[in-house]
């Protein structure tokens, strides 16, 4: 093995690159990487540099066993997204109002000192309770409250926070308190939907409705609903239909690596702000694609999605019985009229 090769540190690279493949790799790509690069830093071809080989090989198969594992993959895919983002993490926490969703208000300030950097920290992160004030007691008012001023609103940090959050915690279709996991989950995507509305594209006219996430009582499709049981209970399977194709209108102009000095020509400001707005676009995509994410990851847990996929199954189970009875009523019809006599 060469002594370029010898010297890489693969504990700092990303897996993707430890295998030397490509984001969009299928898992016959990893697999045929695998064995590339397993061969290359295995120790028994290293026997000038076991030590560096044996760390290196290790590493080589921490890229293989998360890459080849749907669910391990999403997950580093969703961390490296974070890392990686363009967004910029806030240089500093603006002063009331322009506090972020969920923080502490003065009056909490006072009385109790503590500083947060995110909402999700807020509710998720504090070891004891204010008297009389809940921390699940966040609305998506007071967001909208509190980011009145020009900013980012809502960035991929914040919503990737919010995904780690989630778990450990657990779906009870018969808890409606505002500690419930379809509370928690429903005013965030509120706040989404207000963050877009405050910072979209000032060219953008495009108006949207927004479908709610709702809570236990809601059905994924009325089909599923038992008539006798009286009411139409609101369907669930639009929320997920509109936020797993979510395309934000946000303009992401905050994301600017290069700045323009005042006073500048208009040449020089349009220059500015093309050679920002590749930055700008990965930004909006990296956005898109994590609440696409948690979006895939809420329904595949949805205990109203898997009663759907059980009533369906019962249906099919059903449907197939009465198919395969009908068979058999015919087939027997058949033998009967094949040993009647002619007159």
């Amino acid at each position: 093995m060469g002594a370029a090769a010898s010297r890489l540190d693969l504990d700092s690279m990303d897996l993707y690159a430890v295998l030397e493949i490509s984001e969009d790799a299928t898992s016959e790509d990893i697999k045929q990487a695998y064995r590339k690069k397993a061969r290359e830093h295995h120790p028994d071809k290293n026997q000038d540099d076991v030590e560096g080989s044996t760390r290196r090989f290790k590493r080589v198969l921490e890229a293989y066993e998360t890459l080849s594992n749907d669910n391990k993959r999403s997950d580093y895919d969703m961390r490296r997204e974070s890392d990686i983002s363009t967004e910029p993490e806030p240089s500093h926490k603006p002063p009331p109002p322009f506090t972020p969703p969920g923080a502490w208000t003065e009056e909490i300030k006072i009385k109790h000192t503590k500083s947060t950097g995110s909402w999700s920290e807020w509710l998720y992160g504090l070891a004891f309770r204010p008297e009389g004030y809940s921390r699940y007691a966040f609305r998506p008012e007071i967001y909208a409250a509190n980011n009145q001023c020009l900013g980012p609103g809502i960035t991929s940090h914040t919503v990737y926070d919010f995904y780690r959050s989630l778990r450990g915690l657990y779906f009870s279709k018969d808890d409606h308190s505002e500690a419930s996991v379809f509370t928690i989950i429903e005013n965030f995507f509120i706040c989404i939907a207000i963050d877009e509305q405050l910072w979209h594209c000032a060219d953008s006219h495009e108006s949207r409705a927004y479908p709610r996430f709702g809570c236990g009582h809601f059905v994924w499709t009325r089909d599923d609903w038992d008539l006798s049981d009286g009411g139409l209970p609101q369907e669930v399977h639009r929320f997920y239909e509109f936020w797993s194709t979510f395309k934000t209108l946000k303009s992401f102009e905050w994301i600017a690596p290069y700045t323009c000095p005042q006073f500048v020509s208009a040449r020089e400001e349009r220059l500015c702000r093309k050679a920002n707005k590749p930055y700008q676009e990965r930004a909006k995509a990296e956005y898109n694609e994590l609440i696409r994410k948690i979006v895939k990851a809420l329904k595949e847990q949805d205990p109203r999605y898997l009663m759907h996929l059980e009533i369906q199954a019962q249906k099919h189970a059903t449907r197939g019985q009465g198919a395969e009875s009908g068979k058999k009523n015919k087939k027997k019809g058949k033998n009967k009229n094949k040993n009647k006599t002619t007159w």
